[in-house]
Formats: C-alpha cells, structure tokens, sequence
C-alpha cells in the first residue's frame, strides 16, 4: 500500500532511530541523516556468473550518490520519542526516492571503480598512525534478501539453521543487515568493539524494530519474535 520495500521501510527507520540519539536542546532543530546503499550487480555480470549458483562471489558497489534525509531533531522538552506515522511516511518518502533514483545502467558500471578508488586511501609509504576514530558515525543497511533462494536451507544431512552474513567493522559506524530465512525477517548488524557495546547495538536494533511498528501502526505485532535481532 505504501509502494514501498522491507528494505526502504528499515533504512527510514535506522534514519530516525540514528535522530533519536543525537542531543537535544532547549528548540527543535533540523538535522539530516547521511548514508549509502550498496547496490548488487550479479544480474549484470555475464552467464553463468549472474546466477545464485555462484553464491560466493560476491559483485556490488556503493551508490553513487548518498542518501540524505532532513529530519527535525525534538526539543528537550519533548520526552517522549515514539513517531508519529505521518513523520515515518514523511521520512520513509525520502528513503523510498532514492533508492527508486538509483537505477543501474551501462553508464553507472563505467564508474564503479572510481566509487571504489574514491573511497579507498592511498597505501602509506611510511608506517601511519591509526586514524582518529569517526565522531559522526552513521549507520548503515545491507539488504540481503531472501537468505534461502541463494544458501540451500539442507544439504544431505547438513541442515541451516541460522546463516549469519556480515562484513567487518573497523570503523565507529554500525553496519546493518536484513534478510528473511525460511519466511522470517532478521534484522542484525556487525560493529567494532572499540567504540560500542553488544548491548548498545542491540537496544539500536530494538528501537529500529519500534519505529517501523509505530510508523505502520502494526501495534499487535509489538511483542511478536517474528523479527530476531542479533548482532556481531
């Protein structure tokens, strides 16, 4: 009904969990909201490589634009921090013309591996010191689908029960992932503990799951375990 997917419907709530824990002040504010999708370029590779059966490999990039979403930051006076549905549907707006803008053409994989190489510094001559580490750290959403259409679910007597896909985090940032396995959503993410706790990130993931639950308005689904959260 709202012509949108699981994935836009999370990243805009990531969007306003990530508002939620920025300071308050005596007035509102306006602030925004700075990310990226990562876009998946199997169905543009040559066959036989365009298909699941070469799970392992894996061919994507960032997009090449960021996401940016204007949010209003609540005055101090204003404890309470469930959303509104219209400030979801507003936020879940923005979300929702960027990803349908990031469309991949002939043009976009031209430039792949300049968003690579912008985004990749230059191999030190000299022994470096470590980077300071990020003081706006954002977070971001890999959506990775139907889980089962790519890792079959049982192989011989070997059963999945729960795949975990991840990539490192060396940085201040999270890194959020959600994908469905055998018919239920999972939301988990990956982060460094040099700069957060488990219990940190998995009060992150909570507050993910009560947004969009304020936002659609599918109150009854409030206490179900139809979404786990797991973090690494």
């Amino acid at each position: 009904a709202l012509q949108a997917t699981v994935t836009q419907v999370f990243h805009a709530a990531i969007a306003l969990a990530v508002r939620d824990l920025q300071p308050k002040i005596s007035q509102a504010r306006q602030g925004r909201y700075f990310s990226y999708s990562l876009v998946n370029l199997r169905h543009c590779c040559i066959p036989p490589y365009h298909k699941p059966r070469h799970a392992a490999s894996v061919y994507h990039c960032v997009s090449a634009n960021h996401l940016v979403v204007d949010l209003t930051v609540p005055a101090e006076s204003m404890t309470s921090t469930a959303q509104t549905p219209e400030e979801f549907l507003a936020t879940l707006d923005q979300v929702r013309n960027f990803y349908h803008n990031a469309t991949i053409d002939a043009d976009y994989l031209s430039i792949v591996p300049s968003l690579f190489n912008a985004v990749t510094p230059e191999y030190p001559v000299d022994s470096a010191e470590i980077p300071a580490p990020n003081q706006s750290p954002s977070v971001s959403l890999s959506s990775m689908g139907i889980v089962d259409r790519i890792v079959q679910p049982q192989q011989g007597p070997f059963e999945v029960m729960e795949p975990w896909v991840m990539g490192a985090e060396y940085s201040t940032g999270i890194g959020a992932f959600l994908g469905s396995w055998n018919g239920m959503l999972c939301l988990s993410a990956g982060y460094n503990e040099a700069f957060h706790l488990e219990a940190e990130v998995l009060e992150f993931l909570e507050r993910v799951k009560g947004v969009v639950i304020e936002g659609l308005e599918v109150h009854d689904l409030a206490d179900s375990t139809d979404l786990p959260l797991r973090v690494a």
